[in-house]
Order: C-alpha cells, then sequence, then structure tokens
C-alpha cells in the first residue's frame, strides 16, 4: 500500500512527497526482507540499480550488481553516458560485490563492450554480457578481486540539466558521436550531435 504524490495549491508538495517516498522506501525494503527470508536466495543480482540497495539485504546475501565501466575510474551514475561523453568507444561489464559506497566493491569478473552503435545495440551487447557474467557467478563462485587504481566517479546525467555547449567536444567528435541518454527509466531520449 504506496501513498500518492501530493499536491498542494495545484503545485506538487515536496516535503510531503519526500515523506510518503521515505516511508514507503521503508515499507518495500521490510517487504522484500521478509521475501528474501523465505526463499533465502544463494545470489541476488542488481542490474545497472540506480537505488540505494539496504545495508540489512546485502550483508545478509550475496548481492552482486551489474556496472559498466572501467573500474575504479567509471563508478557512480550514468557511466554508459559520461564515457561516451569523453570519448571512451570501449569499457566493461562488471559483476561486483555491492556495498557502500557504491560501485566500489570487489569484482568478480568483467567483460568487455563496444560503447559505439546505437543506444539499443550497446544494451543489447551489456544483457548479453551480464547473461554470461551471472553464469560465471553462479557456476564458478569466483573470489572477488579488489579494484585497482585511481576512482573516479561520475554523477547521474539529468536530461535537463543538459548543456551542449560545454561539451567542448571537436569537430571530429561532433561528425560521428551519437550520445545517448536515459532519464530515470522512464523517458528514453537520444541527442544526434
Amino acid at each position: 500500500n504506496y501513498d500518492p504524490m501530493v499536491l498542494k495549491g495545484g503545485a506538487i508538495d515536496d516535503e510531503q512527497n519526500t515523506k510518503n517516498m521515505i516511508k514507503n522506501i521503508r515499507h518495500i525494503t521490510i517487504m522484500l526482507n521478509k521475501r528474501l527470508e523465505e526463499i533465502s536466495p544463494d545470489w541476488i543480482f542488481f542490474f545497472h540499480w540506480s537505488e540505494i540497495v539496504s545495508k540489512t539485504i546485502y550483508s545478509k546475501y550475496k548481492c552482486v550488481t551489474i556496472h559498466t565501466g572501467n573500474l575504479p575510474k567509471d563508478r557512480g551514475g550514468s557511466p554508459i553516458q559520461n564515457q561516451i561523453l569523453e570519448g571512451k568507444t570501449l569499457s566493461k561489464v562488471n559483476a561486483i560485490v555491492l556495498q557502500d559506497p557504491v560501485d566500489s566493491g570487489d569484482i568478480y569478473n568483467s567483460y568487455p563492450i563496444s560503447l559505439q552503435g546505437s543506444l539499443e545495440h550497446i544494451w543489447f551487447s551489456i544483457t548479453e554480457v551480464t547473461k554470461i557474467l551471472i553464469k560465471d557467478c553462479i557456476n564458478g563462485n569466483p573470489k572477488p578481486i579488489p579494484q585497482k587504481g585511481k576512482i573516479k566517479t561520475f554523477k547521474r546525467k539529468k536530461d535537463n540539466k543538459l548543456n551542449l555547449t560545454n561539451l567542448n567536444l571537436t569537430n571530429n567528435q561532433l561528425g560521428y558521436k551519437n550520445i545517448h541518454w536515459i532519464s530515470d527509466c522512464k523517458n528514453l531520449i537520444s541527442l544526434y550531435l
């Protein structure tokens, strides 16, 4: 049972909606914990998850997040979009231990992918590699290896804050680059430069 969005004088009441969201998250966490206790899973996989997972879950179960990026450099939100903006054409899909801070967990396994082509092609490639990563984890039970190197954390890209004039792209990049943005899993936006 979830509380709806609250309007006040025709506008969204941010304060009440924040309270409702916290209440809803607590409710979902309680229900999820109950269900997990019932089924007692060996593994829980989170695919490019943008929400914070409760420590009560990842401290009790073997939780793995699937993250696309050359770790530890490409931690954080919107890693695919940020890597494309930086001109990267190759990345990795990683199965990592889910822990705090976000995307800092040891790496179970990684596979390379291309960041070139359409968004659909990139996501299809990520999906195919994710299937392999899950099979690797379940069948091989690999020992995770710590991330090594310089840490860099991306901030999540929001389409309403996009400023193309500040991208500093060269003419060559402007000629071929097809930058894809995803905003909150509901809207898919492609910007062709």
